[in-house]
């Protein structure tokens, strides 16, 4: 599970919907491997599916019950050994999603300290939704997003959670400086969008590797 949600205490409402998600990922996973060729295509099928069911799951936890929909009855549930080799394969999907993140947040903290911005957290301090902000960008850096099109999915992001331009960047009215199309961000701005790429990639293919 997210990092971000180890100390959550599931109950039995939340336990019965993350499970429900993740019977319907491997059903849909194991139909797209069947009639899917293999190749870049399906391996971007597989981490878009993957971070589909990372935000669910995460939806579920950060939900108020009453904003849950009804969960209708379930039927007789998987084998435990199925349930725990599917478990397993969506955590090390996560795993590695926090981990481009991770590597992409810090490659951005260090090029911001040196050009005399140290305003940047460690990812470990870093608030909830800087992280979320990481996230969500490393499934199109993985799949083949230019520079531009990472800060388009970035400003996207940022305006469905109700983000603004702003001269300086401020969480508590939520505005920014860089909230702004990709050609009017100074030169220094738009190479934080080439670092994230790069650094998103490099360790995706380096845990790709691992993985064999």
């Amino acid at each position: 599970m997210h990092e971000q949600f180890r100390s959550y205490s599931l109950n039995e409402d939340q336990s019965a919907r993350t499970k429900t998600i993740a019977r319907a990922f491997d059903r849909l996973l194991t139909k797209v491997e069947e009639v899917a060729p293999n190749g870049r295509e399906l391996s971007i099928a597989r981490t878009n599916l993957e971070t589909a069911c990372f935000y669910a799951k995460k939806a579920i936890l950060a939900a108020r019950p009453m904003d849950l929909p009804v969960l209708e009855e379930q039927g007789d549930p998987a084998p435990i050994v199925i349930d725990v080799i599917r478990d397993r394969h969506i955590a090390e999907a996560e795993k590695d999603l926090i981990a481009c993140a991770r590597a992409a947040h810090e490659a951005n903290r260090a090029y911001c300290i040196a050009i005399g911005d140290n305003s940047q957290p460690s990812w470990d301090n870093a608030p909830p939704w800087q992280r979320d902000s990481a996230l969500m960008g490393v499934p199109g850096a993985l799949n083949g997003n230019t520079p531009e099109q990472s800060h388009e999915s970035w400003l996207e992001e940022k305006r469905r959670t109700g983000w603004k331009y702003g001269p300086t960047k401020n969480p508590e009215t939520k505005e920014h400086p860089c909230f702004v199309p990709y050609d009017d961000l100074p030169p220094e701005q738009r190479a934080k969008d080439h670092l994230f790429i790069t650094t998103v990639r490099a360790v995706g293919a380096a845990l790709a590797a691992r993985h064999g």
